[in-house]
């Protein structure tokens, strides 16, 4: 278990803007289940002030990647900061790994349209 969390940390700090094109090149879009979609959120989650706070958009991309089965996951997700007022929306991206989620909460390396095109909407 260990393991894995460190695994998901490095690869979420590898991530540059070259990596998150080749994760879009080498993958399927696909649609996340609700089981998927709930393990994305509480992994979200635990990189929020407040937890508790947590109001995401529309998932807009997950893309599989076939060799390994891993899924690559971007959306938004809005929060209260250290003032209690909502932050406004922002990018998150992520990785999941069977039943972890490893998310990047506003890299700065990505944009609205690298999330789309991940999902598969050109």
């Amino acid at each position: 278990m260990k393991m894995s969390i460190f695994a998901g940390l490095i690869f979420l700090y590898s991530l540059s803007t070259s990596a998150f094109s080749q994760i879009g090149e080498y993958s399927k879009p696909t649609k996340l289940t609700a089981l998927q979609i709930k393990t994305v959120q509480q992994g979200v989650k635990r990189g929020k002030r407040d937890p508790s706070s947590a109001i995401f958009g529309d998932f807009y991309g997950a893309a599989l990647n076939p060799p390994n089965g891993d899924i690559a996951v971007c959306g938004a997700v809005n929060g209260k900061n250290q003032f209690g007022g909502y932050a406004g929306y922002q990018l998150f991206l992520g990785i999941m790994k069977g039943e972890l989620f490893f998310a990047s909460i506003n890299p700065e390396y990505m944009q609205f349209e690298d999330c789309m095109k991940l999902g598969g909407y050109e």
